[in-house]
């Protein structure tokens, strides 16, 4: 999943989505609970990197609507999230799933 984070960084957008789905492919969450979700994380962070703004939400949203690693308070202060601050509905998603914490 490295290799699609790097991917991002440089700018090679379809190369990076390409290594993510791979990633995903490899180690979904049906088959490991836990590096799944990891994986799964970490395909949000190569759509925010991307810019790609709804997919990342989309996929933070799935993760908080059930049990997993990811929480809101990370979802605050992790820089890795940066790319989303300003984004409307990234703040309705922590608005939202702040309040069930």
């Amino acid at each position: 999943m490295q290799s699609a984070k790097v991917l991002a960084c440089l700018g090679e957008k379809e190369a990076a989505l390409v290594e993510a789905q791979r990633a995903r492919e490899l180690l979904p969450e049906s088959k490991d609970a836990f590096g799944g979700q990891e994986i799964t994380a970490a395909v949000a962070e190569v759509h925010a990197i991307l810019g790609n703004n709804t997919h990342a939400i989309e996929i933070l949203e799935g993760l908080l609507n059930r049990p997993s690693w990811v929480a809101v308070e990370g979802l605050k202060v992790d820089p890795v999230w940066d790319p989303l601050r300003n984004d409307p509905r990234s703040q309705e998603l922590l608005n939202n799933y702040g309040r069930k914490s």
